[in-house]
Order: C-alpha cells, then structure tokens, then sequence
C-alpha cells in the first residue's frame, strides 16, 4: 500500500473511530446523568478534574517520546523490541510514581481541595489505572510509528464497552447508596477498562513482527534514558501553568 492510499485508510479509520467514541461517550453520560443526578455529577466531575492531573503526571510526554524513539529505531533497521521495551519500563515506572502519589493524596485532597470526603474512595479505586495508562501510550507510539492505527482503535472501542458495561453493573447495585458509591461504580469501570486496553496493546505488540526481537540486531543502548529524556519538555509543559507559558511566549 502507496503512502498516500495508507494516509487515507488511516485517516477514514481515525475518523469514523473518533465518531462512534464520541456517539458511545454521549450515551454513556445520559446513562450516568439518569442514575447519578445533579448532585453525583457534580462530584463526578471534581474527581475527574483531581484524576487528570496525576494522568499528566503519569502519561505527559510518553505517546510522543514513544512514537519519536521508534521511528528512529525503524530508521537505523534495528527493530523496535528493546527500544518497545525501555519505553515500557520508564512508563511503568512514570505510571507507578503516579499511582503512589495519588494514593497517599487522596485522602488529603478530597478533605482540602474537593472539600468532600467521598471522593477519596474514588480516588482511591483510579489509581491503579495510571501505570496501565501509561504502558497503553508508550506502545500505541510504537503503532504510529509503524503507520498501522487499527490496535489503537481496537483497543479504544474495547475500552470504552468495557467501561460502559462495568459502570452499569456497578450503578445497577451501587447508586441507590448515595453518590459517593454511584462515582465509585463508575469509575471502577475505568480502572478495569485500563487494564483491559493495556493488555490488548501488549497482545498487538507481541503478534506484531516488526516488534519481534532480531538476532544480532544492533541494540538501542539507553532506551529507558532516552525515553525519560524526550519526555522531560512535554511533562513540564503539561505540568506548567498555561497563562505563564503565554506570557513567557509573548
């Protein structure tokens, strides 16, 4: 397949995934908004707020680290295992610190930022979503280097049922209990739904055979270095406040 017609396929293919996402999402909120109500939304929406600044920690940088990494291990023809491999093991370990961090957070955070005691439950059951996450983006990276988009929106449509189906079983039981309980339902759906996308990218990777170990292959001899190098600047700009960055850039 011609550049060109492999642009287009991956393009019609990104398009119409991001489109049944996105459909699949909007009736996922209708859903929560019926068993939740205003008052469990709202709490909702705090966790989440809290949650995505320990997925920047955990994730910033790694997608792209991951994609640049391979595609100059593809470039000098000596495979992408040991550089799949280091990438994998700096985001565990980004993914990990993460996970502690909210863990021994959770508790302080939901008293003195949310100001609600019932998020650190919640809390509490995302956290081991982050190094799962984390080894998600690392090797979906490694796919776009490879031009080849079907495992991620594989994975993607996958994940996304797991967490729909997940938070219905745990609402049908949970959300009478009060919104504290609902949220947590729900968002068990995204831990399991995490872990679940991780495995199947693992799964890609090792069916893939540009992923295979080469014998005699030159090997790439920092991997984890240079993957925690290449992330440095898109982990800090994530983690620093975007009206300084503007008025530093003006």
């Amino acid at each position: 397949m011609s550049k060109r017609r492999t642009y287009l396929h991956n393009a019609a293919l990104l398009t119409g995934s991001g489109l049944v996402l996105r459909a699949l999402g909007m009736g996922f909120r209708i859903v929560l908004a019926a068993y939740l109500g205003s008052e469990g939304m709202g709490l909702y929406q705090l966790i989440l707020a809290l949650y995505m600044v320990f997925v920047s920690l955990a994730t910033a940088g790694v997608n792209v680290a991951s994609a640049r990494l391979a595609a100059q291990s593809l470039a000098r023809g000596s495979g992408v295992a040991e550089t799949l491999r280091g990438l994998c093991i700096t985001a565990l370990g980004f993914g990990t610190a993460a996970m502690l961090a909210q863990s021994v957070l959770a508790g302080p955070c939901a008293r003195y930022l949310l100001h609600d005691v019932r998020a650190e439950t919640a809390l509490l059951i995302l956290a081991p979503s982050l190094p799962f996450m984390a080894v998600s983006g690392a090797v979906r990276g490694c796919f776009l280097a490879e031009r080849r988009v079907q495992p991620n929106i594989t994975a993607q449509l996958i994940e996304q049922l797991v967490r729909m189906a997940v938070a219905a079983a745990g609402l049908r039981t949970l959300a009478q209990w009060g919104a504290g309980y609902g949220c947590a339902a729900v968002l068990l759906g995204n831990t399991v739904s995490e872990s679940v996308s991780c495995g199947i990218m693992l799964a890609f990777a090792a069916r893939t055979p540009e992923f295979a170990p080469r014998p005699g292959a030159p090997l790439h001899p920092t991997p984890a270095r240079s993957c925690t190098t290449s992330c440095g600047p898109s982990r800090a700009a994530a983690c620093w406040p975007a009206p300084y960055r503007r008025r530093k850039a003006a």
